[in-house]
């Protein structure tokens, strides 16, 4: 049976029958299960935390209490149990603040300490239930002692392993919620991973919808163009603009039409001017044929005539004179 157990006992209070109780016990368990002495401490190490980490190790503490236990008194006479460095009371005290099994074994006619006879750290003692190991009936006590012994470490070995198991299912459960947790970690990111994926398949088709689509305007805003300039007309250009008034042509359109308009501008300008010589040659020619006549005639009557038509003209002087 595992488990392990922890001797307190004070030194020449009642020896005999604490080395019986431990000669019977290493009869019974295996040695490395049984701590009695820890008179090994090795120089410079702190001995209260020595101890406390011996009564850790243990999982029973027997607490053997003789005639002289309470009333034990150091060579100042003081009360050994009032003393905070005392072993037997650091021992006891570390188990009840570990929460250990402590098993009070009364020896021969000794009593169970009572509240008031011991210091405030070691009252929880009085409250343990107590075994009692006598002369007379030794070893049929201390048989009972331990059966005590053995189903105590029984119900902590059972405790421990439940304790592991509990644990052992908790840590399971932990894994368990952990990898549960990766996997939707994981399946997340996959999900996140296509959707970004699907989303720049989407924004690379829509972009080459785009560009195919600006390509096609651009095209057809080309063919549009070179057929208004082709044209030349500023109709066809007009309607080119209207259609295409933000486009890539736009503006060689605008420059287009106004070279147009400059060009129908000076045609008409020329034109103009042309039709006002013509008229002109045409009014001297005939201002010429007129005064011709009248000169030809010499009579006053034909040239008044002429110069009430041709007041200002050519040859209105050499009418006059």
């Amino acid at each position: 049976m595992a488990g392990k157990i922890f001797i307190n006992y004070r030194r020449g209070d009642d020896p005999g029958h604490t080395g019986r109780l431990f000669d019977r016990l290493q009869d019974i368990f295996e040695p490395q299960q049984l701590f009695m002495d820890v008179d090994n401490i090795a120089p410079g190490l702190d001995f209260v935390r020595v101890l406390n980490e011996r009564v850790a190790e243990c999982d029973i503490v027997l607490a053997v209490i003789g005639k002289g236990w309470v009333d034990s008194r150091d060579l100042s006479g003081a009360r050994r149990l009032e003393d905070p460095e005392d072993f037997v009371r650091i021992e006891i005290e570390s188990a009840l603040t570990q929460g250990k099994r402590v098993i009070p074994v009364l020896v021969g006619d000794s009593q169970m300490p009572h509240p008031e006879d011991l210091p405030e750290a070691l009252r929880p003692l009085a409250r343990r239930n107590a075994v009692r190991l006598t002369h007379e009936r030794f070893r049929a006590d201390v048989q009972g002692l331990v059966k005590a012994l053995q189903q105590g470490l029984g119900e902590i070995e059972a405790q421990r392993q439940a304790e592991a198991e509990a644990l052992r299912r908790a840590q399971a459960e932990e894994e368990r919620r952990r990898r549960e947790a990766e996997a939707a970690r994981r399946a997340e990111e996959e999900a996140q991973r296509k959707k970004a994926e699907l989303e720049a398949m989407e924004r690379a088709a829509e972009e080459r919808r785009r560009r195919e689509a600006a390509a096609k305007q651009r095209a057809e805003e080309e063919r549009a163009f070179a057929l208004a300039k082709r044209t030349g007309s500023i109709v066809a250009l007009d309607t080119f603009l209207a259609v295409h008034s933000t486009g890539a042509f736009a503006e060689e359109a605008k420059r287009l039409k106004a070279a147009v308009l400059a060009r129908e501008e000076a045609a008409e300008r020329a034109a103009a001017e042309r039709r006002r010589q013509e008229a002109a040659a045409k009014q001297r020619a005939e201002e010429e044929r007129a005064f011709a006549s009248a000169k030809r005639t010499g009579s006053i009557v034909a040239l008044d005539t002429f110069l009430a038509v041709h007041p200002t003209g050519a040859f209105a002087e050499e009418a006059k004179g």
